[in-house]
């Protein structure tokens, strides 16, 4: 039996989102089509099952095991005690009109931001996303992170807009 190197893992996973990001730009910080977006300087909002099946198929791993190595080593966030890793939200962003469910999970922007910096090149973090949460959702949010820093307040919106 060997033990899984999850360090070894979530930098393997870091590589194909730069390399995929070099090829297509639309994989982050579109909101309604990527599969993460930036929603302040420490944190991307990502579509769970978008992110997990994506970054599985890139780096040739069941999402199951991706979710594993991205908590293991702290870049996915998780909320005590028993390590619930995702939200049940509603968003929106500019042109949408309305908000949508969706599943989420917050990902350190560490993450995306090394992987575009050493495997796509890019200079600079992402600019925010414009995805925004519906404000009704700000207290499971603010629950969620308990004892962590949360997310922006420009993360939440009263109406769609």
């Amino acid at each position: 039996m060997t033990l899984t190197d999850y360090t070894e893992m979530a930098a393997d996973l870091q590589r194909v989102v730069g390399e995929k990001f070099r090829q297509d730009r639309e994989i982050l910080n579109v909101p309604g089509v990527s599969m993460a977006c930036r929603i302040d300087e420490h944190y991307f909002l990502a579509l769970e099952s978008m992110l997990l099946k994506n970054l599985g198929m890139w780096a040739a791993v069941l999402p199951s095991r991706v979710l594993e190595a991205l908590i293991k080593t702290g870049n996915m966030l998780t909320c005590p005690p028993h390590r619930e890793h995702s939200l049940d939200l509603r968003t929106t962003w500019e042109g949408l009109g309305r908000f949508a469910g969706i599943k989420a999970c917050f990902v350190q922007a560490d993450f995306f931001d090394r992987a575009l910096k050493i495997y796509a090149g890019r200079i600079r973090p992402l600019p925010l996303g414009n995805l925004y949460v519906n404000a009704d959702d700000r207290p499971e949010v603010e629950k969620f992170f308990k004892g962590k820093t949360p997310p922006a307040s420009w993360l939440y919106q009263e109406q769609p807009g």
